[in-house]
């Protein structure tokens, strides 16, 4: 993948996730990149605005899960401000890689994906990025600037669109020079979703893909929770929601009767900029919300604040999306839960739970019951066959519970113990 067999050359792709769209962010810009046996080269590197045409858009072949679910919103075209509406980032990466064939005439090995907590990782230690207006910005205060002091500070609309790109590509520039930053923060951005990275070669795809790398949707086996937002409208207000997500579930041997619910509240604060709250009133969040349930599953309610609520039902992959148009007003907050059931056989329940890479990490909080002769393995702590969790949700997590393997020896007591129950006569 460094080139040590040849050359190779990927795509990077910056998204914002103070906007969000369900692959983590708007994209702000595209960059290449070219290695030869570990050596990297610097290619063009092209604010959005520039690759994307006025209507009618050009469209290019989409993985049919990405044509159905986003071409009527024009995600497959050179209208590239939509292209990260999905969250199966390798098809995203296919898109990608053929608008810019399409409007450049390269083809790419792969494509990269980082939004900017990936950057600040990416970042070599020590080092400093110049703002558009001359400011010496430091790793520490990376994030901060693009999320909000860009929007406060810049008055130029084209620059401030820019800053991300700008940024990007020093950060690369300075990578050339000196290295990545820390391994442990890079691995911690990879299972965030800061970082994600999909190449075309099938080996190489399928090692991103077992590592987690990738950003690939694969269909839960059993159970799978994912919760996405994407904002409505433009703003940058994503940056100051605060989101809580809970999974419960109540297992017998044969059923799983499970709820997921996801909790956003809006903080956003006095003094922002029009281009970072430009909706009347002041600070109104737009979001369309999607819970993500197992295929498999039965929806059994959907409610928001308790009362029953209307919803937009899709499916791409292995599961269904339960979407929901959501407006919030600053200083308020709403819930909304999805009920559902899963049929189980072998005794045994499964569950992968994916975040969305946000600006400001979620929180995830599990309670999950099972028969109290089901062993149980997951994070958190388990008390009896109640597996029990709550953290800052930055990586995937899996929970796993089966039946208890019985002995040999416990085995033959029962038998003994059932003849010995029989009557004689």
């Amino acid at each position: 993948m460094l080139g040590a067999e040849g050359d190779r050359s990927y795509l990077v792709v910056f998204m914002n996730n103070a906007e969000l769209r369900g692959a983590g962010g708007l994209p702000s810009g595209i960059g290449t990149l070219h290695l030869d046996n570990g050596r990297i080269d610097l290619g063009e590197f092209e604010y959005i605005g520039e690759l994307t045409e006025p209507h009618p858009y050009r469209r290019v072949a989409a993985p049919d899960d990405f044509d159905r679910r986003f071409g009527e919103f024009y995600a497959d075209t050179t209208l590239w401000s939509n292209l990260t509406l999905s969250p199966d980032l390798p098809d995203v990466a296919v898109v990608a890689d053929r608008l810019y064939q399409l409007k450049r005439q390269q083809s790419s090995d792969g494509v990269l994906f980082v939004d900017p907590r990936g950057l600040q990782v990416l970042m070599p230690a020590g080092s400093s990025v110049a703002t558009p207006n001359g400011q010496q910005i430091d790793k520490a205060n990376l994030t901060d600037f693009i999320y909000e002091d860009a929007y406060q500070n810049i008055q130029d609309p084209q620059l401030r669109r820019q800053v991300m790109l700008l940024f990007g590509h020093a950060i690369f520039e300075l990578i050339t020079e000196q290295g990545i930053g820390d391994l442990t923060e890079l691995g911690a951005a990879v299972a965030g979703g800061h970082l994600r990275f999909v190449p075309f070669e099938v080996d190489e795809a399928e090692l991103m893909a077992e590592t987690g790398a990738s950003g690939d949707l694969t269909p839960p086996e059993i159970d799978g929770l994912l919760a996405t937002v994407q904002a409505t409208a433009a703003h940058k207000l994503d940056y100051y929601v605060d989101r809580s997500v809970t999974h419960r579930c109540d297992v017998t041997d044969d059923m799983a009767a499970c709820g997921t619910s996801v909790e956003l509240r809006n903080d956003t604060p006095e003094g922002l900029s029009d281009f970072a709250a430009p909706e009347e009133p002041y600070g109104l969040l737009q979001n369309f919300l999607e819970i993500y349930v197992p295929r498999a599953a039965s929806v059994t309610s959907v409610r928001r604040d308790g009362e029953t609520e209307g919803f937009i039902r899709n499916r791409q992959d292995g599961y269904t999306s339960v979407g929901f148009d959501l407006e919030l007003e600053r200083d308020a907050a709403t819930t909304v839960t999805v009920a559902y059931e899963i049929e189980l056989d072998a005794h045994r329940y499964e569950l992968i739970a994916r975040p969305q890479p946000l600006a400001r990490d979620a929180t995830l909080e599990l309670e999950l019951d099972f028969p109290a002769d089901w062993a149980v393995f997951g994070p958190g702590s388990v008390r009896g066959a109640t597996l029990s969790y709550s953290g800052v949700f930055n990586g995937t997590i899996e929970v796993r519970a089966r039946l208890k393997q019985r002995s040999g020896i416990s085995l033959a007591w029962e038998r003994l113990a059932g003849f010995m129950n029989e009557p004689l006569f």
